[in-house]
């Protein structure tokens, strides 16, 4: 595909009404996860409105960046995103806030299936989206989740009074290892369709990576204990779990 075809398909299907409502929604509940055990140890409003238009910024742009990795590789393979909310996963989310008293944070809600491009006068391809596809779209989310929260590591050395590039990484470590999770409608499940072993090697990949980092660990340091991490998911589920 020419590059101006992908950029004419990319402003046509960017951000419609329904995914800038659905972004918002997100942003909102997901925002109101993060800032609850917070704002509740705050005591003036002030501070508590500052606490929660914060997060709901941080969430905003994690988010956002999410679905733009989806958005790119879904047209770079001739794919539609469908980018929808699982009410159930968020409501789940919610109760489970509420119960732990904002100490357990979950961040489901995203509901992403990639579907075939409307051809004209054609209409839709006769054949299905194939796994491999699927699969690369799924992970294209979760990775541009967590090359923003390297970034934000990075630039946290150099700017280390800021309050946002700390708070950015750990959702996007959190929202990618979340929604690469092998559960329904989210990221992980797809591309578990697509490469089971492949799964555990990248899996492991994200979960070192977003733990080593935020415990103060360089990127590179924390680049190399991600790969060993990753190859001990993989060897485990492949000699021990698929064997």
């Amino acid at each position: 595909m020419a590059r101006h075809d992908l950029w004419d398909l990319f402003k046509t299907y960017f951000l419609t009404r329904r995914e800038l409502s659905r972004l918002l929604v997100l942003a909102l509940v997901f925002a109101f996860i993060v800032s609850f055990r917070t704002a509740t140890h705050v005591s003036s409003l002030e501070e508590q409105r500052a606490v929660w238009v914060t997060s709901f910024i941080v969430v905003f742009i994690v988010v956002l960046i999410h679905d733009l990795g989806h958005h790119f590789v879904a047209y770079k393979r001739s794919l539609e995103p469908v980018l929808e909310i699982s009410y159930y996963w968020l409501f789940f989310s919610i109760l489970v806030m509420v119960l732990s008293r904002g100490y357990v944070q979950l961040f489901f809600g995203e509901k992403m299936f990639p579907k075939s491009l409307r051809v004209h006068r054609l209409g839709h391809f006769s054949y299905h989206e194939g796994r491999k596809d699927l699969g690369y779209v799924a992970l294209a989310g979760p990775f541009v989740s967590m090359v923003l929260g390297a970034v934000c590591v990075a630039l946290s050395v150099y700017f280390d009074s800021s309050i946002l590039l700390p708070e950015l990484a750990k959702f996007s470590f959190a929202y990618a290892l979340m929604t690469f999770l092998p559960l329904p409608h989210l990221d992980g499940l797809l591309f578990f369709f697509h490469s089971r072993s492949g799964y555990a090697l990248i899996f492991g990949a994200i979960l070192g990576f977003g733990v080593f980092a935020t415990a103060g660990i360089s990127i590179f340091g924390a680049s190399v204990l991600s790969i060993i991490m990753a190859f001990m998911f993989w060897y485990v589920f492949a000699f021990m779990v698929e064997k």
